[in-house]
């Protein structure tokens, strides 16, 4: 990815170097596999939507990258995230952690899923 989409810049110049580059290889996995989200920063977080429905909010905090995509991926992808911590809507992966691009994936294509289907909490 070239460029930042212009909704994160705020969040974006708020982060340390190192935190820099850690958001700009989660986002830009995200940007580039998904062209079609929309971006748009939401509770203070960098957020892709599609059809005016969340998909995942990003968030690089001290210690890990919080993915937040909702209760119901995380109820659905149980099995898969039981190597980090989760919580009803959280998941945190650890900074050095390389970015699972299947299960991410897996993540957005089911909350996009959801979205067509309306039914995203």
């Amino acid at each position: 990815m070239d460029t930042l989409p212009a909704s994160f810049k705020f969040y974006f110049d708020g982060l340390s170097d190192a935190h820099k580059t850690i958001f700009m290889r989660w986002c830009s996995f995200i940007v580039e596999k998904y062209p079609l989200l929309k971006t748009k920063m939401a509770y203070g977080l960098p957020s892709f939507t599609h059809k005016g429905r969340y998909i995942i909010h990003i968030g690089v905090q001290k210690s890990h990258v919080g993915l937040y995509p909702g209760s119901q991926a995380i109820e659905h992808f149980q099995t898969n995230l039981s190597i980090y911590e989760t919580s009803k809507g959280t998941i945190k992966i650890p900074l050095d952690d390389e970015v699972p691009h299947a299960l991410l994936t897996k993540i957005i294509e089911f909350n996009i899923g959801l979205a067509d289907k309306k039914t995203v909490r």
